[in-house]
This record gives structure tokens, sequence and C-alpha cells, in this order.
């Protein structure tokens, strides 16, 4: 009879922890955490000095590429790498004609800095996003 007791209090104590968990995004969950793209946005817009205009335009772009899953379910692995490269300069076309000249070059550089240079710089012990070889 008391181990009941002790399970039923055991159980009713941790029923609050498991409601918050049913809320949580589990890590492994593929796609950006919720309000991951405000942030993003809100940085854009002050790196490179945008209009609201341009922000709500960026969001809508970021917004349709999140919610694109299309590559994603393809099986092999040519085939996602082909549709990821052919959305991403889709995406690039149409972000170049919401950003001015400045503003692009600025965009170009920031994303640059964040893939590492683009050259390989990790490998060469240069800059980059840091992972197993990170100093």
């Amino acid at each position: 009879m008391k181990n009941h007791k002790t399970l039923i209090l055991c159980g009713l104590l941790s029923l609050p922890l498991m409601a918050g968990q049913a809320d949580a995004q589990p890590r492994n969950q593929a796609g950006p955490r919720p309000g991951m793209l405000d942030s993003k946005v809100a940085r854009l817009q002050e790196q490179l000095e945008l209009s609201d205009k341009q922000a709500n335009q960026l969001y809508d772009v970021f917004k349709q590429k999140q919610d694109q899953g299309v590559c994603r379910k393809l099986e092999a692995f040519s085939e996602r790498r082909d549709c990821k490269k052919a959305n991403r300069e889709g995406m690039d076309k149409t972000i170049a004609s919401i950003l001015t000249k400045d503003q692009q070059e600025k965009f170009n550089e920031i994303r640059n800095e964040r893939r590492g240079g683009g050259s390989g710089d990790c490998q060469k012990g240069g800059k980059g996003r840091g992972g197993w070889f990170g100093k």
C-alpha cells in the first residue's frame, strides 16, 4: 500500500515537468526554432540598415524558403544537392532585387563570414565557424 502511494505521489510531482516538455520542440526536429527567423531578419535590418519594407520582404523570402521542404524529400544526394542549389540561386536573385547594391555587398560579406570565408579556411587553419577544428 505504501509503494502505491509513493508511486502515485511521484507521478503527480512529475506532471508539471512533462507538461513543459510537450510544448518544447525536439532538438533533432528539422527546421529552425521558433523566433529564429524574426531574430535573423532583425539582425540583418540592423547590419544592413534595411527599411521596414525591405525587412518584411526579406522575412517573406526566408519564410518561403523555410516552408519549402521539397528538397528534403528527395532520396538521392545529387538530386537534393541540385534542388538546394536551384532554390538558393532563386533566393539570391530575389534578395538582390530587394537590396541596394551597397546592401547586397554587405550581405554577401556577412554570409561569407558566416560560412567561414567560402574558401576552405577552416581546413587551412584560418577563421571559420569552429566545429571539430575550431581553436
